[in-house]
């Protein structure tokens, strides 16, 4: 199966700086590209598919009815991407804009973010100086069952400001709160 049409589940250490996440993405890259590469979803997905029609109806309904209960076997909550915080698609790698996604209803993804193709724009400066800028277009779907809309209002804006500030990525957190009701 090709790059381009794989979906990857990884986890991120949760004191990694944004070198420790990019060489992590990097590698999951080299892993999963290629026309003849196969990741565990992938073949997990081909073995469903091969089913006959009225078996691929059954193994859908009962992966359904144990997702939503909460009882699915490991290896899928192990290897499938919809039961994570976050799906990140990169458009851009097939050069198109991002998309607004729409939150499934099969497992626990309840933030989407779409990253598009690398552009350049021209815009005005503070001194009324036409320059030409490089930018990238992000979207955002969020589930709002997750967190109100002051949360969510707030998060996004702390993702804007590091996004504005990298450098402050490079240093790893001083303290790491862990959510124990999860």
């Amino acid at each position: 199966m090709s790059s381009y049409r794989t979906l990857v589940k990884s986890d991120f250490n949760p004191n990694a700086t944004l070198k420790d996440v990019n060489d992590l993405l990097q590698n999951i890259i080299i892993k999963n590209k290629g026309k003849e590469t196969e990741n565990d979803l992938d073949k997990f997905l081909k073995a469903i598919n091969r089913l006959p029609r009225p078996l691929y109806s059954l193994a859908i309904n009962v992966l359904s009815w144990l997702d939503f209960h909460g009882k699915l076997p490991k290896y899928i909550y192990k290897i499938c991407p919809f039961h994570s915080s976050v799906i990140i698609t990169h458009m851009g790698s097939i050069g198109s804009e991002p998309m607004y996604h729409h939150i499934c209803n099969w497992g626990t993804t309840s933030l989407f973010i779409a990253v598009g193709a690398k552009r350049k724009i021209k815009q005005i400066d503070n001194d009324g100086n036409i320059i030409e800028k490089k930018i990238i277009r992000l979207r955002f779907v969020a589930d709002e069952r997750i967190a109100d809309g002051y949360y969510l209002s707030k998060s996004l804006k702390y993702f804007n400001y590091l996004f504005s500030n990298p450098e402050l990525l490079e240093i790893p957190p001083e303290k790491v709160l862990e959510d124990d009701q999860i």
